[in-house]
């Protein structure tokens, strides 16, 4: 937008001048704006045609993210049932074991009467 509104100040310029070498200088002023934002433009250009691959890259990535995660999700659920199915049998054998523990420390202290 500067080089538009410094090209406008030249044209301005231009109209408004009274001599040739006015012109002149006001043509060249603005001639050369005109070729600071071609080359702008091509270094923006060229940015976003090196940033644009990458760009599509990581979108296609991203896409099938929710589904990835819900896989996960499911995979981890399935796992901690069967971690829970595990804790429950443990627990169950702890308590037998206990109880037998328990049941024979009577016995014990009559053997050692």
């Amino acid at each position: 937008m500067v080089f538009l509104n410094k090209v406008l100040s030249d044209a301005k310029a231009y109209e408004n001048a009274t001599t040739d070498k006015q012109r002149a200088l006001a043509f060249k002023d603005a001639k050369s704006y005109i070729s600071h934002a071609r080359t702008c433009r091509r270094i923006v250009s060229k940015s976003m045609k090196t940033g644009q691959g990458p760009v599509v890259i990581v979108t296609s990535q991203l896409q099938d993210v929710p589904l990835r995660l819900k896989v996960q999700l499911q995979l981890l659920k399935d796992k901690l049932v069967v971690l829970q199915a595990t804790l429950d049998v443990q627990k169950q054998t702890m308590s037998r074991m206990q109880a037998a523990f328990w049941g024979h420390l009577p016995l014990l202290s009559l053997v050692s009467l």
